[in-house]
């Protein structure tokens, strides 16, 4: 896996840490990845998920947006589930 997906892999589990639901967009923002392709998403989410068993991979789409406007990596939220 490449630096910068480790990086948001590592990030995604320092928030999930102290942090029950886990907007997947934001953590990418806040270490400043702007894009990532959908493939790397699911790549990330799967490596996360199977490290963290007790989260699963959520995705809020907005209807008042269109379709094509809401891609995976801006809408993925991790959410812990008990």
């Amino acid at each position: 896996m490449k630096e910068y997906k480790l990086n948001v892999y590592n990030t995604l589990c320092e928030t999930a840490k102290s942090c029950r639901e886990i907007h997947f967009y934001d953590v990418c923002r806040s270490i400043g990845v702007r894009h990532l392709k959908t493939q790397e998403v699911l790549e990330i989410m799967n490596k996360f998920i199977r490290s963290n068993p007790s989260y699963r991979a959520v995705q809020f789409i907005d209807p008042k947006r269109t379709a094509a406007a809401q891609s995976l990596f801006t809408t993925l939220v991790l959410t812990e589930c008990e």
